[in-house]
This record gives structure tokens, C-alpha cells and sequence, in this order.
């Protein structure tokens, strides 16, 4: 392994709590178990690390948490947005896909660089510097006469979160130990899990009081009074940073940052416009930007440098499937969410349910309370059932999306009135709210705990770089078909077709995930355990 590694010795219990926490099965064990280790590889005492910080404030958790919540609310909010938008500024569907596409690249393409940036810089004053620019970017989306400059400020929107992102963790990191970091985790965790969804909902009844007949416009403007309060709350968070900081690969940040874009805005405007030339060279420029990428990475490990993905963590299996596997999962959310908001809004002439963009967002609650109440179950899944329990949640995902799909196809086919449609598509919508629940938490604790301790923290950043860049392809491919199918058979056809091919992701999910077990140690494979080696493999 390459000598570099040990500069991310520090992050690396928090990655692997974090892990944990996403499948709600963590305790202060694991922290006390991670900081022994650590110890022992430094030949130092066992003790908490960065006594020397102060301590982190219930007020200062509640500031850098909102900042978490963001990041998630702000995609869940536009999404339910998108068609009174598409609406006020004569937007097309491609051009909706980018409102969020572009914000899911801004963010993936800062997101690691960002956390070094913090290391070096101050995380509080990353954080804040983050959180202006999307207040800044926020309110003036919000006052946007044309869809070109909203989906600007989209992208700003997305490098700002970007920027604040990765220091929430570092400082819960850097200023708890013990029991209140498996809460601040954990709470984090909560926050990142809950955020879409509310924000879904929150958008439909802002839209829905036409406040002073702003419409849509407050969706984006409440993202400024969340910035302000988290803003305020920073003067009860530390200054931390780290004692040896990384160096920024810009170059790195710079093609990846390319690639992604070039091939979102492929995937979003393509299908729309036929799949002109531009489009095809696009897609093939994002390809081979992803080649330099690689050979400027590999230069730069070889050189002694740190790169901004190691192609030697990338070698690892198990973090290679995780990818994978991230990337699948998120595509199949992210589009899932796009294409119930555009189908239950779009006209019952055009075989939508014709619904307020408040009524959307009110149907998206069973999801959300079902997703809540599975996400709390599954620390003791976990248990029972070890990680088994992300196949048999996205087998009962397929399940759900297969059983919304037929009763989209059946009710479109009978001419049903729209309450009819909304009642129906419940049941397999919870089924797959609660199945999503229990699939990405234990496939990132699985993933972690295969994964060298040395390489925890910069696989982290890794998983939620490729989860922000599939949030954004979920939408471009699952919105294509939805408008390609729409268009000729009427919304919930395509809502259908859409959620079909978000179950076909699922089964991608499922052989991955078998592949991924096969991979896990003989100790593992003797049953599932309460206690999970937070250092990892030997």
C-alpha cells in the first residue's frame, strides 16, 4: 500500500461509524475498539484523539446538521418544483433534468477536494464560506426570469453544498468522542436519510400558499433562511483542522469535474433532441476524459503524491462493487422521485393525476414514514440477519417497483380517475420506500469493513462523489424514458416504463450484492454478529 495512506489514519473511525450508523447498528464500542487500534499502530497510549479541541456544542451540532440537511432538502424541494417551473419559464423537460443534474455534478465534482481544503484551511471557515455561496446562489435563483440562469445557479447551488459537505463529518470528527459521536453521527445519518423527502414535501405546500404569487420561487429562497440559521450557529463550532493536511489535486478535480458534466448533459438533453451528433461526441469526450483522469491519477500516486482517487483503492473489490453498487442505488432514487413529481403534475389530458404540487408532495408521505420507520428497524435486521438484509431489501424494492409498475400500466389501461391512481400505487410505494431503507445502509457497512482501514476515509468520500454524480444520471436516464414514453402514451405509461427501469437497476443491485458477500472474510460468512472490527481486516 502506498506510504500516503497513513496521513488518513484520523478519519478513518468516523467513515467507519458513519457506516454503521447508516444501518442504524453502532455503539461507543466501536469508537473505543477504533481508537485501541490506532493507538497501538503509533505506539502511543490509548486515549481520545484531539483531546487538545474543544468540544462540540449541542448548538454547534445543530448548525453543521442543518448544513447536512441542505444538501438533500434543496434536491427533494426543486424536484417537486420542476413542473410549475417547467411551467412559469417555458422550460423543457431536458431542460428540468439539468435543474437537477447540474446540481448533482457541482456537487460531486468539489466534494473530495473540498474536504482537503478544510484540512488545510479551517473546516469552520470552508463550512461558512459553503454555506454563503448557496445562500448567495439561493436567493438568486429564486428571482430568475429565464431557465439558462436558473440552471446556472443550480450549479453554483451544487458547488457551494459541495464545499460545506464534507465538513460537517470532519468536525464532528475532530471535536467528539465516545458516546456523543455515535449521536452526532447518527443523527447525521437521520438528517441525510430524511432530507429528499422532506423537502419534497416542504416544496409542495410552499408552491401550494402562493405566497404573494411568487409560486415556486419560495422553494428556493427557504433554502437562504436554512443557510442563515446554520450560518449563526457556527459561532458554537470549533476551528478545527488538520495537523497534516493533503495536497488539492486541481488537475484531477478539473477532468473529473469535465467528465461528469459532459455526460449528465448528454444523458439529459439527448433523448429530447433525437440524439444529435453533438450529443454523441459528448458522451465520447466524458469517456475519454475518464481515461486521462485514470493515467493523471495513476502519475500522481506513483509520483508520492496523494491523487483525488488512488487507482490502488480502486483496485480493491470490495470498494469497486461499493461503487458500483452506490451508483446503481442512487440512480434508481434519484429517478424514482423525478418521475412520480412530473407524472402526478402533469395534465389528466396528457394521462397524468393532475395533482397540485402540494397534493404531490402530501403523496410522497407514506414513502417517507415508511422509509423512517425501516431505517430505525435496521440495526436489529442487521443483528438477525447480518447482510443478507440488503439483498432482501432489494428483492422487496423489485417487488414494490414491479407491483407500481403493473398498477400504473392496469389504471392508465381502465381510464381510472386520478384519486383512484394516487390511493393504488400506495402500498408498493411504501414497500419501496421501507426496502430502499434497509439496502444502502448495510451495503456501506459492508463495503467498509472489506475495506483497508487505511483507505476508510478516502473510500467514503469516494461512495458519496459517485452517489451525487448517479443523483444526477438517475435523472437524465429514468426522466428520458418517462418523456420518450409520455409523449406517445401518456404520462403514467411512462411513469410505468420509467419505474420498470428503475427495477432493473434493482436486480443489477441484487448480483452485485451477491458478489459483494462472496468477498466478505470466513469469519464474516459464519453468521451475522453484533460486533463489526471498526480497523478493519489485517
Amino acid at each position: 500500500m502506498p506510504a500516503w495512506w497513513s496521513r488518513y489514519q484520523d478519519e478513518e473511525a468516523l467513515v467507519r461509524v458513519l457506516a454503521r450508523a447508516l444501518a442504524g447498528n453502532v455503539s461507543t464500542t466501536d469508537l473505543d475498539a477504533s481508537r485501541r487500534s490506532q493507538a497501538g499502530r503509533h505506539g502511543e497510549p490509548s486515549q481520545p484523539p484531539h483531546s487538545d479541541q474543544p468540544d462540540l456544542t449541542a448548538s454547534g451540532l445543530a448548525g453543521l446538521l442543518l448544513g447536512g440537511l441542505l444538501s438533500t432538502y434543496t434536491f427533494g424541494s426543486i424536484n417537486d418544483a420542476l413542473p410549475v417551473i417547467g411551467r412559469d419559464l417555458g422550460a423543457s423537460g431536458a431542460e428540468l433534468s439539468l435543474l437537477l443534474g447540474g446540481f448533482a455534478c457541482g456537487f460531486a465534482a468539489v466534494l473530495i477536494i473540498a474536504g482537503r481544503l478544510g484540512d488545510r484551511f479551517g473546516r469552520r471557515t470552508v463550512f461558512r464560506i459553503g454555506i454563503v455561496a448557496f445562500a448567495v446562489a439561493s436567493a438568486a435563483a429564486g428571482f430568475s426570469t429565464g431557465i439558462e440562469t436558473l440552471i446556472a445557479l443550480r450549479v453554483v447551488q451544487g458547488l457551494a453544498a459541495g464545499a460545506f459537505m464534507p465538513q460537517v463529518l470532519s468536525t464532528i470528527q475532530a471535536t467528539t468522542t465516545g458516546a456523543a459521536r455515535v449521536r452526532a453521527v447518527s443523527a447525521y445519518a437521520a438528517v441525510l436519510g430524511c432530507g429528499t423527502g422532506v423537502g419534497q414535501v416542504l416544496a409542495g405546500a410552499l408552491i401550494g400558499l402562493d405566497l404573494g404569487g411568487t409560486g415556486w420561487r419560495p422553494v428556493l429562497w427557504s433554502g437562504v433562511l436554512l443557510a442563515g440559521v446554520a450560518l449563526l450557529a457556527t459561532v458554537r463550532v470549533p476551528q478545527t483542522r488538520s495537523a497534516t493536511p493533503s495536497s488539492a489535486d486541481l488537475p484531477g478535480a478539473i477532468m473529473m469535474a469535465l467528465s461528469i458534466a459532459a455526460l449528465v448533459y448528454a444523458l439529459s438533453i439527448g433523448p429530447s433532441a433525437a440524439w444529435p451528433p453533438w450529443s454523441m461526441i459528448m458522451i465520447g469526450g466524458a469517456v475519454v476524459l475518464a481515461v486521462i483522469f485514470y493515467r493523471h491519477e495513476r502519475r500522481t500516486e506513483r509520483s508520492g503524491r496523494i491523487p483525488l482517487a488512488p487507482p490502488s483503492i480502486l483496485r480493491l473489490p470490495a470498494l469497486r462493487l461499493g461503487l458500483i453498487m452506490a451508483g446503481v442505488f442512487f440512480i434508481g432514487y434519484g429517478g424514482l422521485m423525478n418521475v412520480f413529481a412530473l407524472m402526478s403534475q402533469s395534465a389528466p389530458g396528457e394521462g397524468g393525476l393532475g395533482l397540485s404540487a402540494m397534493l404531490s408532495g402530501v403523496t410522497v408521505i407514506p414513502f417517507v414514514i415508511a422509509y423512517v420507520i425501516a431505517s430505525m428497524l435496521v440495526g436489529r435486521l442487521m443483528t438477525a440477519l447480518g447482510s443478507v438484509i440488503m439483498i432482501v431489501g432489494a428483492l422487496a424494492q423489485i417487488v414494490g417497483l414491479v407491483a407500481m409498475a403493473i398498477t400504473g400500466y392496469l389504471l392508465a389501461g381502465a381510464d381510472a380517475d386520478r384519486l383512484t391512481v394516487a390511493v393504488a400505487i400506495q402500498i408498493p410505494f411504501m414497500i419501496t420506500g421501507a426496502a430502499q431503507a434497509i439496502m444502502f445502509g448495510p451495503m456501506m457497512q459492508t463495503v467498509m469493513v472489506e475495506v483497508p482501514v487505511s483507505a476508510a476515509g478516502l473510500s467514503g468520500g469516494l461512495i458519496s462523489t459517485v452517489q451525487q454524480t448517479a443523483f444526477g444520471l438517475g435523472v437524465a436516464i429514468l426522466g428520458g424514458v418517462y418523456r420518450w414514453i409520455a409523449a406517445s402514451s401518456g404520462a403514467l405509461i411512462g411513469f410505468a416504463t420509467g419505474v420498470i427501469t428503475d427495477a432493473v437497476a434493482a436486480v443489477c443491485f441484487v448480483v452485485l450484492a451477491f458478489r459483494l458477500r462472496r468477498l466478505r472474510s470466513p469469519r464474516d460468512q459464519e453468521g451475522p454478529s453484533t460486533t463489526v472490527r471498526m480497523d478493519g481486516p489485517t
